[in-house]
């Protein structure tokens, strides 16, 4: 909708007149967070072109434009505010407006040649966040310029002769040199902290050298460095060059004064950005984004000095060809040379690993051969710490109280994957680490990551030169209205940084080989946790086994002499010792039984053979041979419409009779028991329940019960302890849960889950 009434703030944002212009009119520049300055949504754009911009969803109206915009098109301003744009927009240009409602065919097609009141211009459309933007740049006949052809196979063809990566960033220099003719070009870097290192070059004679030179992260702060990787070339022709003002349609209600501009060709530069330049020298800028992998590798930066100049659309897309041939070749040749290198270290790490046993403590072992741990890599020291059994070191360490901090800072900030650092001494200042010491890389190997190999490097002494002082890249002028306004540094002179604790780097093939020893231990760690799984389960059968076998016999010859003491003695001594005999008669019987239900138990670890079972059959089966049982009982038993599953059948009637068994023995003396088996289907499970009207369970005792050899009811009912726990044991082994739901005196249900995978229904 449109409103003859305009905002205050967008009024002064549109006012040529104003002198409180800002680029960025919500952000105020503090020393602290230049770093975040919204570059990406000036209110202006540079001024040699001109921008139209609709909201995509309702293109008839123009939502903003640079001021002027009018006079290109020979209308007045009113009528780019109120009118339709079909109504002004000349028929050639608006048959491209157009298109942009359709598909994304058309972005393909640009730059597309147009001319307007006597002036070509070059347009350029892009959809940015529901925002459609046309961009009109000049037009020119630059003979200078390559085809795109040329200037790619110019550049790009005697990159793919060079395997040295330093020849080949300078060659790339001097080739795009030649076909850009820029006074300077360069190949720039990013470290792993974001500062820039200038790797190639290509100048004319009489600029000095910038080849070798670093400069901080904050001359290309986050905020640009992001950019780049959305909008892969940007070129600044002029840095003297006035900027054109955005204006907002005034008309068009709840209207935010600002635009995102991060595809724009267009955007206005930072005054932070175009004072570091203009210190610098350069009249005009071009750079290229060189992409690896997703992340901003580095950049080509173009800068000429004596005069401003423009780059074609076409020929800076050209540009974005050539930087991504460039990062292609990176590639290959860095992937040349880590498998080079990696084939000297080949088999190395799978040698070493060959020699871990399973047997034994891995820990130990490690400790036995440090000397070729430490050779894995280029270390200058190595040592293995290995919680309980201390520390074995190697070569160039730092000592014992040092080593055991360092692991312990490794735990508290859970450094648990391979951690690397040059600078040691950086991370730990605390520890005041020896200045002979500089890296280290380091891994853990154990359970509950107490354990940790550290390998260590040797410091060396560095020289980093700065292209000026990194330690004051801005100097701040304080302005009479509170506001500060930051100025690049003057002097790039060159300046000299000295490093004296910092360690060679660790390389990729360093870290690669740790990276797989540490999976490796990793492994080996599994498969040394299996092993003692299985040593223990097998001990314990055995063990369970043998002693059951053992006891039996002895347990037979007290029964056996017992019962024969009781036949050979008088009435007169029965009498007298007849209920000592009964009772060791009776202890002989349940011993027998516990006997019986451990070695039951211990089967339950064996591997058994499945097959398809029907619960309805199974329980007529069971409830014929229990008859006697549930008759003196008087019991009740109901069940019907039970799954057919997939199980030992040995094992799911030794589960139905133990809970059926439970129900019965611990009936109320008031009621006849009552036991009702069902079958539910929940989500991806069935659940079978056995519900009986018995005396219950109190809840603080639900999980107790299914414990081995534990007992609620110690005198008034006769038991081992272990039907419970072998129930638990049958139902975790297909794979389901068993619990329990009860109250005093109320009954109690017990229920199990079996996979919907492991169970049909029941054809009977």
């Amino acid at each position: 909708m449109f409103f003859p009434i305009c905002l205050q703030y967008i009024s002064v944002v549109n006012d040529p007149e104003s002198n409180k212009r800002k680029l960025y009119p919500d952000f105020t520049l503090t020393e602290d967070n230049c770093d975040i300055e919204p570059i990406h949504r000036p209110v202006a754009i540079q001024g040699h072109g001109h921008i139209l911009c609709f909201d995509h969803n309702s293109p008839n109206h123009v939502l903003a434009c640079s001021e002027g915009l009018n006079e290109l098109f020979q209308v007045s301003a009113d009528t780019i505010w109120t009118k339709q744009v079909n109504e002004w927009m000349p028929e050639h240009l608006m048959q491209y407006h157009v298109e942009m409602n359709e598909s994304k065919i058309w972005d393909s097609v640009d730059p597309i040649p147009l001319e307007l009141n006597n002036t070509r211009y070059n347009i350029i459309r892009h959809i940015h966040n529901q925002r459609r933007f046309i961009e009109f740049e000049p037009s020119f006949d630059d003979h200078a310029e390559l085809s795109t052809f040329r200037a790619i196979r110019i550049v790009t063809h005697p990159l793919y002769r060079i395997n040295e990566l330093e020849e080949l960033y300078n060659e790339l220099a001097q080739q795009y040199r030649k076909v850009s003719n820029y006074d300077r070009v360069m190949v720039y870097k990013f470290d792993h902290d974001n500062h820039g290192h200038v790797i190639g070059e290509a100048k004319n004679d009489q600029l000095e050298s910038f080849l070798g030179l670093h400069y901080p992260a904050t001359d290309i702060p986050k905020m640009a460095r992001d950019l780049f990787l959305l909008n892969k070339s940007r070129i600044i022709p002029d840095v003297n060059q006035e900027n054109a003002w955005l204006q907002f349609n005034p008309g068009i209600q709840n209207t935010i004064p600002m635009l995102d501009l991060s595809y724009s060709q267009l955007r206005a530069t930072s005054p932070i950005h175009i004072q570091y330049l203009k210190n610098m020298g350069v009249k005009a800028s071009f750079t290229l984004s060189i992409i690896i992998e997703n992340k901003l590798w580095g950049l080509i930066a173009c800068h000429n000095y004596e005069a401003s100049k423009f780059v074609s659309y076409e020929m800076r897309k050209t540009g974005e060809l050539i930087a991504n041939a460039l990062a292609q070749r990176i590639s290959e040749v860095e992937k040349h040379n880590f498998d080079e290198g990696l084939a000297i270290k080949r088999n190395c790490d799978s040698d070493f690993l060959s020699k871990i046993g399973i047997d034994s403590e891995i820990g130990l072992q490690l400790m036995e051969i440090s000397g070729e741990i430490q050779n894995l890599c280029d270390a200058d020291g190595c040592a293995v710490i290995v919680q309980d059994l201390g520390i074995k070191s190697n070569g160039l360490v730092p000592d014992e109280k040092q080593l055991v901090e360092i692991k312990d800072w490794l735990v508290n900030r859970q450094a648990y994957e391979p951690f690397s650092t040059d600078d040691l001494a950086n991370e730990l200042p605390q520890l005041k680490i020896a200045e002979k010491i500089g890296g280290m890389v380091s891994i853990s190997f154990d359970n509950d990551h107490s354990s940790f190999i550290l390998w260590f490097k040797k410091s060396q002494a560095y020289k980093f030169h700065w292209g000026g002082d990194p330690n004051q890249p801005y100097e701040v002028d304080y302005l009479n209205d509170g506001e500060i306004r930051l100025s690049p540094r003057k002097s790039f002179e060159k300046w000299e940084q000295r490093v004296g604790q910092r360690s060679e780097p660790w390389s990729q093939i360093e870290l690669d080989i740790v990276e797989r020893v540490h999976l490796g231990l990793q492994k080996k760690l599994v498969e040394r946790n299996l092993h003692q799984s299985r040593a223990m389960k097998d001990d314990f059968e055995q063990l369970t086994y043998v002693a059951s076998h053992d006891l039996q016999e002895p347990l037979r010859t007290v029964s056996n002499y017992v019962q024969l003491l009781s036949e050979e003695i008088s009435e007169d001594e029965k009498v007298k010792v007849g209920g000592y005999i009964q009772k060791t008669i009776m202890a002989a019987s349940r011993m027998r039984h516990l006997i019986n239900d451990i070695l039951d138990y211990s089967r339950l670890n064996q591997e058994t053979e499945s097959t398809w079972i029907s619960l309805q059959d199974l329980l007529d089966e069971l409830i014929t041979d229990m008859e006697v049982t549930i008759k003196e009982s008087s019991a009740s038993i109901v069940y019907h419409e039970l799954p057919v599953i997939k199980a030992d059948k040995i094992e799911v009637r030794q589960l139905f009779q133990n809970l059926i068994s439970n129900a019965l023995k611990y009936k109320k003396s008031t009621d006849l028991p009552r036991i009702v088996i069902e079958a539910l289907h929940s989500d991806d499970c069935m659940i079978i329940s056995v519900k009986d009207n018995g005396i219950g369970i109190e809840k603080k005792y639900f999980d107790r019960i299914f414990q081995l050899f534990q007992r609620l009811h110690t005198d008034e009912y006769e038991g081992t302890g272990i039907g419970l726990a072998q129930c638990k044991k049958i139902v975790e082994k297909l794979h389901g849960k068993i619990w329990v739901t009860s109250e005093s005196g109320q009954g109690s249900t017990f229920s199990f889950s079996i996979h919907e995978s492991i169970t049909k229904a029941n054809e009977r």
